[in-house]
C-alpha cells in the first residue's frame, strides 16, 4: 500500500510538469489550434542557482527568484519561429547561464566606427553578428507585450504596450509574410560593460522620447530599444 501511494505521488508530480496544450487562437498566425505555454521573456534569462538574480519591474529591481512569466499564447509552430529567427542567436551571444559574456568579449577585439564620451558605436558587421536576428528578437518581445496582458508573480498584470498602427505590420513581419518595416521602425542595441547590467533582465517599458514611441528592455547585459513612427529619431549618429 505504501509503495502504491508513493508511486501515485510521483505520477501526480510528473503530470504537473507536463506542458499540456490548450485549445485557442494563436496570437501570431491567428489559427485556431493547440497553444503551448509561451514565455514573455526567454526562459534562458532566468538565472541558475549560483547566479545573482535581479529582475527589473515597474516596482523596482528585485533580488529574489521570481516564478517564470509564461502563459498560453502561441502555437508550437510560431514558438519555433521565434526561436529560430531570433531567440537562439541572441541567447548564444548573451550566454546568460555562463560566467562569460561572448558579445562583450567580441567588443574587446573590435574597432568602433565612432567614439563618444559615454559610448562607442559599432556595426553588426564589425562584430560578426547577425543583426537581422537581433532585430527580430527585439520586435518579438515588444510584440508579446502588446498583444497580451501578462500575469506577474505578485498577481498584478502588465501594462499593454502600444504599437499603434504598426502592430499588424510587425505581426506579419514576425510571421514571415512581410519584410522588416524599416520605414516605421528602428532597433538600437546597447551592450553594457558593468557587472550589474549583466545580472539584470527586465520587462519592456514604453515612453515617448525624441518625437517617437520608445520600447526598451534589458536582457542580461544588453539593452534593446525599439523606436516606432511617426518620427524615427536618428540619434547622435545621424
Amino acid at each position: 500500500m505504501a509503495l502504491a501511494v508513493s508511486l501515485s505521488r510521483v505520477l501526480d508530480r510528473h503530470r504537473q510538469k507536463v506542458l499540456v496544450p490548450v485549445p485557442g487562437v494563436c496570437k501570431l498566425c491567428l489559427k485556431s489550434t493547440d497553444l503551448c505555454k509561451s514565455h514573455y521573456m526567454p526562459q534562458a534569462l532566468y538565472p541558475k542557482k549560483w547566479q545573482k538574480a535581479r529582475t527589473a519591474t515597474r516596482h523596482g529591481i528585485h533580488t529574489d527568484r521570481a516564478p517564470q512569466i509564461k502563459e498560453h499564447l502561441l502555437c508550437r509552430e510560431c514558438e519555433a519561429k521565434f526561436e529560430k529567427n531570433g531567440e537562439s542567436e541572441v541567447l548564444k551571444w548573451l550566454a546568460p547561464k555562463a560566467k562569460t559574456f561572448p558579445l562583450h568579449e567580441r567588443l574587446r577585439v573590435a574597432l568602433p566606427r565612432e567614439n563618444h564620451t559615454e559610448l562607442s558605436r559599432y556595426t553588426a558587421d564589425d562584430l560578426g553578428i547577425d543583426a537581422a536576428k537581433f532585430v527580430y528578437f527585439a520586435l518579438s518581445v515588444s510584440w508579446r507585450g502588446a498583444v497580451h496582458q501578462w500575469t506577474l508573480p505578485d498577481g498584478t498584470l502588465t501594462t499593454v504596450l502600444n504599437l499603434g498602427p504598426n502592430r499588424e505590420t510587425i505581426r506579419t513581419f514576425l510571421l514571415g509574410e512581410t519584410a522588416f518595416p524599416h520605414d516605421v521602425t528602428a532597433v538600437i542595441v546597447i551592450i553594457c560593460n558593468d557587472p550589474v547590467g549583466r545580472q539584470v533582465w527586465g520587462l519592456p517599458n514604453q515612453s515617448y522620447e525624441q518625437g517617437c514611441e520608445n520600447i526598451k528592455f534589458i536582457a542580461r547585459g544588453v539593452i534593446f530599444r525599439v523606436l516606432l513612427e511617426p518620427t524615427i529619431w536618428s540619434g547622435p549618429f545621424g
